[in-house]
């Protein structure tokens, strides 16, 4: 059977993790490299019948026992302001629960944990762990919120290379990646407990036709948003460059000279 509800999409991670929390702790330890005895999943809300209408985000917030709030997260594509979308979101989530009368201190830890299927960072590291610091000393101005990003495309070991090293963040951050029959087999050969949780879990999501229907729609919805975003974008550089070009026929450059720096056409430079 054709593979459709994959760990990759966002819905079936969402959904994985709810509905068996304790592969959400375990993941959620590894990630935190500490045991995490006791967590509780804030918005373990129904999904929705379909996707069609709006690509929504779709994370998974929980409190531990001790109070700390941390959200997970996994993402498909960077559509251009990550950074500043996830320092936005972890800034509101840490000071959502700071009313008039409550001492500072009393503030929830935080973290984020993004898992990213691109690139984004500079950095060859897999994993970039983002906290306030002082620049000129590197003391840590606060240790109660941070973000931690995962890089999936960067992930240095293959299937073989995991199965020596025993590297058990490494599974997860490979079953995340997982799209199709083959790629789940692999990582059902790693023999990990947990894993093989996880795989049979997508195994009884796939003979769902309901969960496959979500993740058909989920994953034309991610298309679709993908697609217009470039369009978007095309749009846009398309307008620079004609702006660029009307900019240079007023100083009397030469037709083949805007041509080569704008990339446009000698039709479309003539209609200006």
């Amino acid at each position: 059977m054709e593979l459709v509800c994959k760990p990759k999409l966002d819905v079936v991670f969402k959904t994985i993790f709810t509905e068996n929390q304790d592969l959400l702790k375990d993941f959620v330890s590894l990630a935190l490299e500490t045991e995490i005895e006791e967590l509780f999943v804030i918005n373990n809300d129904m999904l929705p019948e379909n996707y069609n209408e709006k690509f929504s985000r779709l994370d998974i917030l929980v409190k531990t026992k001790g109070g700390e709030k941390i959200n997970v997260e996994l993402q498909n594509s960077n559509q251009g302001n990550f950074k500043e979308r996830s320092a936005l979101y972890c800034s509101k989530l840490y000071t959502s629960d700071l009313h008039s009368g409550k001492d500072y201190n009393e503030i929830a830890k935080t973290v984020c944990i993004n898992i990213l299927q691109f690139s984004l960072f500079e950095s060859e590291n897999y994993r970039s762990t983002v906290f306030p610091i002082i620049k000129e000393t590197g003391e840590i101005l606060t240790n109660r919120w941070k973000i931690i990003f995962f890089e999936t495309t960067k992930f240095p070991e293959d299937i073989e290379t995991l199965k020596v090293s025993k590297n058990r963040l490494g599974y997860w951050l490979t079953f995340f990646t997982v799209g199709t029959e083959e790629a789940l087999v692999n990582v059902d050969n790693l023999n990990d407990t947990q894993i093989k949780k996880a795989v049979s879990v997508v195994r009884h999501m796939n003979a769902d036709e309901r969960m496959r229907e979500l993740a058909r729609n989920r994953e034309d919805a991610w298309l679709n948003e993908c697609l217009s975003l470039a369009e978007a974008r095309r749009e846009g550089e398309q307008n620079t460059m004609l702006k660029v070009a009307r900019n240079m026929l007023t100083q009397n450059i030469s037709i083949d000279v805007i041509e080569k720096v704008t990339g446009l056409s000698k039709n479309e430079l003539s209609s200006l």
